[in-house]
C-alpha cells in the first residue's frame, strides 16, 4: 500500500469521524432548543399555573401536555416523558427564584422606607 492509498483512507476516516460528531452536536443543540423552547412556553404562557391543584403525577402531566396543546407547532418534535419530568421541576424553580428576589428587594425597599 502506497503513500497516496493511506492517505485516501486516513481522509476518509477523518471525514466519517467529522461528520459524526457533527450529527451529534447538531443533536445535542436540537434537544437544548426544545428544552429552552418547552420551558419558555411553560413560564411565559403559565402553563405551571395548571398543574397547581393536581393531585397525581398522571394528573401534572395530563396538564402539562393540555397547557402545550396550543403551541405545539411551535416545537420541534412532540413532547416526551423526559421533557414532562424536567418540566415538573420549573414550578420550583420559578417560586424559588422569585422568593430569593423579594428577600433581596425587601430590606431595600424597607430601609428606603425608613428613610422617607
Amino acid at each position: 500500500m502506497g503513500v497516496s492509498e493511506i492517505l485516501k483512507i486516513s481522509t476518509a476516516s477523518t471525514l466519517t469521524c467529522c461528520e459524526e460528531n457533527f450529527e451529534i452536536r447538531r443533536d445535542e443543540l436540537k434537544e437544548q432548543l426544545h428544552f429552552a423552547s418547552l420551558e419558555k412556553i411553560f413560564i411565559e404562557k403559565e402553563i405551571y399555573e395548571g398543574i397547581k391543584k393536581c393531585r397525581t403525577g398522571e394528573e401534572i402531566d395530563k396538564a402539562i401536555v393540555k397547557g402545550f396543546k396550543p403551541f405545539l407547532n411551535l416545537l420541534i418534535r412532540p413532547i416526551d416523558a423526559d421533557d414532562l419530568h424536567r418540566l415538573r421541576k420549573i414550578p420550583s424553580n420559578v417560586f424559588r427564584n422569585s422568593i430569593r428576589k423579594s428577600r433581596r428587594k425587601y430590606p431595600r425597599y424597607q430601609d428606603e422606607h425608613r428613610r422617607s
